[in-house]
């Protein structure tokens, strides 16, 4: 089966792109999919492979919707396996729309056409503690009930923002309310 991987925030500057990168070292045969229009960072900084710039975006930067039906099809017509796709804040908070799937039947076409070719989405949504808390775990409390179990969600806890003992808990509560798995992401950064 197919697999794809949303890497999703709504707040810029949260480690979408390092993860991204993280996963591209830990799977080389994924096919990486830049969806970031706006700066393309992880097309600039993996250096071992080319990631496919791939945009949702039409000319007024909303997604259009016949780009997502050309992203399925691609995912169908190439024989990798699996995908990883950086996508950018915006798009990330127009996904929240997108996947709706009760007040969108474009949200359920999505799901049914997944389904009719063999693949499955999932969504790592990175969080991150001090003052980025409250946006990124905002993403996530809008994110989840939209996708209610039809796609698995991971959350990516970003150590590069300290979580205060609050946070820590708080997180750890809304993950088991909701039977999320929580993930280190431990970034490491280094100047020479």
């Amino acid at each position: 089966m197919k697999k794809i991987i949303f890497v999703t925030q709504s707040k810029g500057g949260t480690g979408k792109s390092a993860l991204t990168n993280s996963l591209a070292h830990k799977h080389p045969k994924a096919l990486i999919i830049d969806m970031d229009d706006d700066f393309r960072t992880i097309s600039c900084s993996l250096t071992n492979r080319t990631p496919i710039a791939f945009s949702f975006y039409d000319k007024l930067k909303n997604i259009d919707r016949s780009r997502i039906d050309k992203f399925i099809e691609m995912v169908e017509g190439v024989n990798e396996e699996l995908f990883i796709c950086d996508l950018s804040p915006a798009i990330a908070q127009q996904l929240v729309f997108i996947l709706n799937s009760k007040y969108d039947e474009f949200g359920k076409f999505i799901e049914q056409f997944l389904s009719h070719i063999g693949a499955e989405l999932e969504l790592y949504i990175v969080v991150g503690g001090g003052n980025i808390f409250e946006p990124t775990t905002r993403y996530l409390r809008n994110m989840y009930p939209v996708v209610n179990q039809r796609f698995p969600i991971i959350i990516y806890k970003n150590a590069y923002f300290p979580f205060s003992e609050e946070q820590d808990r708080l997180l750890e509560e809304y993950a088991g309310e909701h039977s999320l798995e929580v993930i280190p992401l431990e970034i490491v950064t280094s100047f020479k």
